[in-house]
């Protein structure tokens, strides 16, 4: 059996990325280490090939079916350990999660042994922020500063304890609040606390949302010279203050506690306890705005991404729709690097009119406003 692609994880993420490269009229796999999983895709999709794969990845020398390409929808946790022997057993591979910036040697290293690509960051940030921030630097002839500003937001934020659902891994979600985050100003990088840098920001279609930094940039710090570089979470009004008192009392820890004769993680416990009380708050919207100034200019490239009649959330059309949009240009031939970035695609102007076009087609729409004093 061959297929176009093989996609790696039948989660949220793995089951938008299927359903848009299904309706992109490709031949899809699905395979996942969970019959659960791979049961409730099948259901849900339909016209979606399905293999129960074992934990250990042995398996891919030998893979249960033939595949142009990989499409990895896994947690951050397992994406070096199924990517290293992917690209080493020759396979391409596009991948979503947010890998360390300092893997990307690695990654190319598995790239050449193998004979393989690998396209990194294909989600929505990091990924499609890259390419339109790759896009302003290009478009303005060298940006001074660039600001990402992205955010899952619930439609109805009234009566969640934290105006946020959790539109990701409940852990990775409280990890944004407590690790140091990196911007680049003046051209130096600096590693600030997340709740040094925060503001409220009113964007072009007059929504108003809070913001702290977070530690998004990648590889943009490496691959654009703009001087001034940083990214923002966006969240509803009041939701800062929220998290600032989680920390504070320590839910947010990851030292060890003892409770009668018991470890405990303060922040898995705390991921826990909201997964089962606020979950993913329901309908919500994903928002991505990046500015990108010069002189007197701003230019800003912005998308506003709403939960699916479908019965995909926001946040998985967003990320699925970007990692098959990626991937559909690695299969039909349009990106030739060994390792691939989303800024490169934004930094040509003919590949980005050709990603705008294609994520348009899915439905992520980009609109574009320049001002000037």
């Amino acid at each position: 059996m061959r297929v176009d692609v093989a996609i790696l994880g039948a989660g949220r993420v793995g089951q938008a990325a299927a359903y848009d490269f299904l309706r992109m009229g490709y031949r899809v796999a699905l395979l996942d280490i969970s019959k659960e999983s791979l049961d409730k895709a099948s259901e849900r999709l339909g016209d979606v090939y399905t293999y129960m794969i074992p934990p250990d990845t042995g398996w891919i020398s030998s893979p249960p079916i033939e595949a142009g390409l990989y499409a990895m929808a896994l947690p951050l946790k397992y994406t070096l350990r199924y990517m290293e022997p992917l690209l080493k057993n020759g396979y391409s591979v596009v991948d979503a999660t947010s890998v360390p910036s300092e893997e990307l040697g690695r990654v190319e290293g598995w790239a050449k042994e193998g004979g393989g690509k690998a396209f990194l960051y294909a989600g929505l940030a990091p990924g499609m922020a890259q390419t339109l921030a790759g896009a302003l630097e290009r478009e303005l002839g060298g940006a001074e500063k660039i600001d990402i500003y992205v955010g899952g937001v619930p439609e109805k934020p009234e009566g969640l304890p934290l105006l946020s659902g959790i539109t990701f891994e409940a852990t990775a979600f409280l990890r944004q609040y407590n690790r140091p985050t990196r911007k680049r100003v003046g051209g130096e990088v600096v590693t600030t606390d997340p709740f040094d840098d925060i503001g409220r920001i009113t964007l072009p279609n007059g929504e108003e949302y809070e913001y702290f930094l977070t530690d998004g940039l990648k590889s943009l710090l490496h691959t654009l010279e703009t001087p001034n570089l940083a990214e923002y979470t966006l969240r509803i009004p009041g939701h800062i203050e929220k998290m600032r008192l989680l920390r504070s009392i320590g839910l947010l820890d990851w030292e060890p506690i003892e409770v009668e004769g018991c470890s405990i993680v303060p922040i898995e416990f705390t991921a826990k306890i909201l997964e089962r009380s606020v979950g993913q708050g329901g309908r919500d919207r994903v928002v991505l705005a990046v500015y990108g100034y010069r002189g007197d200019r701003v230019t800003i490239l912005y998308s506003i991404i709403e939960y699916s009649e479908e019965g995909f959330t926001a946040m998985q059309r967003a990320t699925g729709y970007n990692l098959a949009r990626y991937a559909s240009m690695v299969l039909d031939g349009l990106v030739e690097w060994r390792v691939g970035l989303p800024e490169y695609v934004g930094l040509d102007g003919d590949l980005f009119n050709k990603y705008l076009k294609r994520i348009g087609e899915a439905g992520i729409e980009v609109r574009r406003v320049v001002t000037t004093p």
